[in-house]
């Protein structure tokens, strides 16, 4: 190997020609926190290169040399150049609050992701290239990262990475791109982007056909109203609250959802005010747990007369409580296909919020008989 020289962005080249390998450049302000020094949090194995702390000094890359005291506190370009570099994982702790900037991945390798940046609240990505990926999780990667808004990570390969779980949460400021990302091997992305509440970016072309869980996956993204077209959903999956308190969420692209194998929507848009997605064709054959689904969705007016309640529903309560409702022509729909179906699966209060029904006709007959096959029915009365 031949080192073509020092400084920001120089790469190592192989020995006999090659593509460049480039380096690994962070920034740190020793200032953030106690001690004139830096760790780098790599990992305990055979690393490779060379390290330039930013102040005139170099070390072989490895282990042992993973750490270094400044003569005095300040900001400081750290590169490291070479052909092995795996871990950086702070695990939210050591000198998570040093690190301001991530300028480039170089050749870094990501071997965990599991709390890697968490609390880094100091920290931004100016970098436009993407580190090798090897790991298989990326639990609350970027955890409480508040400084993080708008890095371009649509190049990383994550066709690795089975757990997504609340990579991203309570990152107030990030909106980066993940369209490429690759996700056909995650089983969760359980609270990925719960508190995220800049978020804005397009996921229709994730493959979450593997996905076990989205439990709180978008609770509390206010700023979410970008598309999720497309989504099919594998056996038992749990959509368990969602889009919980997502209040700018309006739907966009919930009508292409398969979701012919999913069984919990409790909570799905729970107080999602702004929800008026088109769920009227949804295959709801499978659905066993309804409960507080469309609860506070006062925006949803939607009919939902293709729906089947007569195979697994066992949980409807409070279904549409607190909700303004259907508009009346799409609760008179919802009623009358409803009862054509013979009896439901469940039994007790079905709440519709404030749907009101066209009194003295088919929709009003159709809701007497509900009633006496689940129980009750809340409602806004007639029209």
């Amino acid at each position: 190997m031949q080192i073509l020289g020092k400084g920001i962005g120089v790469p190592f080249t192989k020995s006999g020609g090659g593509a460049a390998i480039l380096p690994f450049i962070i920034i740190v302000d020793t200032s953030k926190a106690s001690g004139d020094d830096f760790t780098l949090p790599i990992d305990n194995v055979t690393q490779d290169g060379e390290i330039d702390w930013g102040d005139s000094s170099t070390s072989v890359l490895s282990y042992a040399n993973r750490a270094h005291t400044y003569s005095s506190g300040g900001i400081y370009t750290i590169t490291i150049t070479g052909t092995v570099l795996k871990g950086f994982n702070f695990g939210g702790a050591g000198d998570y609050l040093k690190i301001t900037t991530i300028s480039q991945w170089g050749f870094l390798d990501i071997t965990s992701g599991s709390n890697a940046f968490k609390n880094c609240s100091n920290l931004t990505i100016t970098a436009t290239d993407a580190p090798t990926i090897s790991a298989t999780t990326f639990y609350r990667m970027f955890y409480n990262c508040d400084l993080i808004t708008t890095p371009d990570f649509s190049n990383w390969d994550t066709s690795t990475v089975t757990n997504m779980q609340e990579v991203f949460r309570n990152s107030l400021r990030f909106n980066g791109s993940l369209g490429g990302w690759v996700t056909s091997n995650t089983t969760t992305i359980r609270g990925m982007f719960m508190s995220a509440v800049a978020f804005n970016q397009p996921l229709s072309t994730w493959d979450v056909s593997g996905v076990d869980t989205m439990y709180e996956a978008f609770k509390d993204a206010d700023g979410f109203n970008s598309s999720v077209a497309g989504w099919t959903f594998k056996s038992g999956v749990t959509l368990y609250a969602a889009f919980q308190n997502a209040e700018g969420f309006t739907g966009i692209g919930v009508d292409s959802w398969n979701t012919s194998n999913v069984s919990n929507t409790n909570r799905l848009f729970n107080s999602a005010d702004s929800f008026n997605g088109d769920i009227s064709d949804w295959d709801t054959s499978n659905f066993t747990d309804i409960q507080y689904m469309l609860n506070q969705c006062d925006d949803f007016r939607g009919s939902l007369a293709g729906w089947d309640i007569t195979a697994s529903m066992t949980n409807m309560n409070t279904f549409m409580n607190g909700a303004t409702g259907m508009s009346t022509a799409n609760y008179d729909a919802t009623l009358i296909a409803w009862d054509a179906q013979g009896s439901p699966g469940y039994s007790g209060t079905v709440n519709f919020g404030g749907s009101k029904y066209t009194s003295g006709g088919a929709a009003e007959a159709a809701r007497t008989s509900l009633i006496a096959k689940f129980g009750a029915i809340t409602d806004g009365g007639a029209a």
